[in-house]
Parts: C-alpha cells; structure tokens; sequence
C-alpha cells in the first residue's frame, strides 16, 4: 500500500472509464466497480 496506491488507481480509473463509456449498460461497469474494491 504505497507505490502500488497511485497507479492502480491510476490503470483501474482508465479501465474503468473505458469499459463505462463503451459498455456502459454491460457487466463491464459494475465489474469494474468490483475490482477496483477488489483491488
């Protein structure tokens, strides 16, 4: 929890942001939600 922090949240707020804006009615947005908490 240190040097991973910033840019995990970094990868997972674009992957998030891509697969909400592409799929945003698929099970894309609300797995990304899940991983990120997952994460």
């Amino acid at each position: 929890m240190g040097l991973r922090s910033p840019m995990a949240s970094t990868q997972l707020l674009i992957i998030g942001w891509f697969t909400g804006s592409r799929a945003r009615r698929g099970l894309l947005g609300p797995a990304a939600l899940i991983w990120a908490t997952a994460s």
